[in-house]
């Protein structure tokens, strides 16, 4: 994974007053608006993913950004619970439907057959 750097802001402008940008055309070949004074990237950073563990991957990504991982809300917590029971209600319902299916199936199956010895028996 790379990272890149975005350069830092310039002091030039005054910093009390947000980056303003103007909309995005509405399609590629529009010219009503200049381009973005983007400049490229600074620096690059570039994490090792191969074989490792999502929370080393995490760990470099912190330490190389010198981001601070922020905790959970309880609202969230409570939204990541039902979403974890919904999946179990889900998993479960699949088997069930699964099951539901199988004899389903069988039954067809079992009906054929039967319907074939009585058209064989008739000839």
């Amino acid at each position: 994974m790379t990272i890149y750097f975005a350069p830092e802001p310039s002091n030039t402008s005054s910093s009390s007053s947000p980056v303003k940008s103007s909309p995005a055309p509405t399609t590629s070949t529009s010219t009503s608006t200049a381009p973005s004074a983007h400049t490229p990237f600074t620096r690059t950073h570039t994490i090792d993913m191969k074989h490792r563990h999502e929370s080393e991957i995490l760990s470099y990504f912190l330490q190389a950004t010198n981001a601070v991982e922020i905790k959970a809300t309880s609202a969230e917590e409570e939204e990541i619970r039902e979403i974890a029971e919904e999946g179990k209600r889900r998993e479960a319902d699949s088997k069930r439907s699964g099951l539901v299916n199988e004899k389903r199936k069988r039954r067809e199956d079992m009906l054929k057959q039967a319907r074939g010895q009585v058209a064989a028996q008739a000839e």
